[in-house]
């Protein structure tokens, strides 16, 4: 249930990486909000491919591994210093770049903001799946009833 979600936030993170990482030596600022678009963009899509639980409640659930992981992340900054020498480094930062824009390029912060918005975004999607699917549902009983 929680897997999905959480590879496809993954794949996300690393085209997001790899469009900074791309775009490094031009301008920079113009990369880094094309990518954080891209990423508020495609997560809100994502959540469309996700499976639908027919319940908020176990719709959030489902995307619940994504927040775990960030949050962990978030956690693990706050209380180590970042110098890319173990693998919980490298990831925190792989994982929080294409947010660089919310971060402001203000060092290696990990905001909380961070850790939350993928999950939010993938939610908000499946919900929006959800209440379209029922809108055509309750549309077509309309329709057969007249």
């Amino acid at each position: 249930m929680n897997i999905k979600p959480f590879v496809c936030h993954f794949c996300l993170v690393m085209l997001g990486t790899g469009i900074i990482g791309a775009g490094w030596n031009s301008a920079r600022n113009e990369v880094v909000f094309v990518a954080f678009l891209l990423m508020l963009l495609l997560h809100y899509a994502i959540g469309f491919l996700l499976n639908n639980h027919h319940s908020w409640y176990k719709n959030l659930l489902s995307v619940s591994m994504v927040f775990v992981i960030n949050f962990a992340l978030f956690m693990y900054t706050q209380f180590h210093n970042n110098d890319l020498q173990s693998f919980v480094d490298f990831a925190s930062i792989v994982f929080k770049f294409p947010f660089l824009y919310v971060l402001g390029w203000k060092g290696p912060n990990y905001p909380l903001l961070v850790s939350f918005l993928p999950s939010v975004l993938l939610w908000l999607g499946l919900e929006s799946k959800f209440i379209i699917k029922k809108f055509k549902i309750d549309k077509d009983k309309k329709v057969a009833l007249h």
